[in-house]
């Protein structure tokens, strides 16, 4: 469960390749965490990007690394 006030965003890739967060990052993302990057790599089945949110300021504040093998 997130800290109070912040929201959990998860979204599967779609044709386009991994989903974008829906508000601006409040950070710098790591490059192998871009959706450009990720789009480049080769899944097995569908991506899944997470994005914490913050509403208030209007800024994803955390994009947590999820690798998930197999179905």
């Amino acid at each position: 469960m997130p800290p109070p006030g912040l929201l959990v965003w998860v979204a599967e890739s779609g044709a386009g390749g991994p989903a974008a967060p829906r508000l601006p990052l409040a950070f710098e993302s790591f490059l192998y965490l871009r959706p450009a990057h990720l789009a480049l790599q080769a899944a097995a089945g569908p991506v899944l990007s997470l994005y914490l949110e913050d509403p208030v300021a209007g800024r994803t504040v955390a994009q947590p690394a999820l690798h998930a093998f197999g179905r």
